[in-house]
């Protein structure tokens, strides 16, 4: 089976990952279930890191976490930033950040983070101005690019 065309994953997360373990004991995916499972959790930036595979600067704020945005913003001496879940798409819940925006989205942030983990990173201003590439690979080949263009 090709696992493709879930954009509502993220929004009934719990149903979608019963639903992926009962699929991959009945019917063999192209992609296992760990891998689906590594990639839909942007945590897997973190091992692209750790295997020397250049990221975007991503701070991680965990479920649970009483960190504020101000705080966060000074220790990583970020002045603009875009928050996010790390199980998201379509923008969900992805915010722009300024100095003068923290105070407005440190609500936001409390309400997310007793349900999920978010992530932080430094605004990309190539993003807007550029798009984004997105490469497929089949079997660790490089196969095509897409650009993605806000």
């Amino acid at each position: 089976m090709i696992f493709r065309s879930t954009w509502d994953y993220y929004y009934r997360f719990s149903e979608f990952s019963k639903w992926l373990k009962t699929i991959s004991q009945k019917t063999q995916l192209i992609n296992s279930k760990n891998t689906i499972q590594w990639n839909i959790d942007k945590h897997y930036l973190l091992d692209l890191r750790t295997k020397s595979i250049h990221i975007a600067e991503s701070y991680f704020i965990e479920k649970g976490s009483t960190r504020t945005m101000d705080e966060l913003h000074k220790q990583l001496v970020w002045t603009e930033t875009v928050l996010k879940p790390c199980v998201s798409g379509t923008a969900r819940h992805t915010y722009r950040l300024k100095e003068n925006n923290l105070e407005i989205h440190e609500a936001i942030l409390k309400n997310l983070i007793t349900n999920e983990a978010m992530m932080l990173q430094p605004f990309q201003y190539d993003i807007v101005t550029l798009g984004e590439v997105s490469m497929v690979l089949f079997q660790r080949q490089f196969s095509h690019a897409v650009l993605k263009v806000a």
